[in-house]
């Protein structure tokens, strides 16, 4: 990030990981959310046929036990990284 900000012709750059969390009800709301919000990798999933989505779902829950279960609920960590820098006069 600090390079393409100074690439850019930005001084005083900076980064910085803000740590996010995603919470989640359900093993498969990962996908449900990806089908509501994404364009491609919806169209992607929706190509697919049926077995093959259930598959996809089967796949996605099962991960999602196993990593991100917290009680009763899904903890995704989604960290972002937050640029910022100065821009000279022209």
């Amino acid at each position: 990030m600090k390079a393409a900000l100074a690439q850019a012709e930005f001084s005083d750059v900076a980064a910085t990981t803000v740590a996010q969390m995603l919470q989640l009800k359900t093993a498969t709301g990962l996908v449900n959310l990806v089908l509501q919000g994404g364009v491609r990798i919806k169209a992607l999933l929706l190509a697919q046929d049926s077995a093959a989505l259930s598959a996809i779902n089967v796949a996605v829950a099962e991960g999602m036990d196993q990593l991100f279960r917290k009680g009763d609920r899904f903890q995704v960590p989604m960290p972002a990284i937050l640029g910022s820098g100065v821009k000279p006069r022209q």
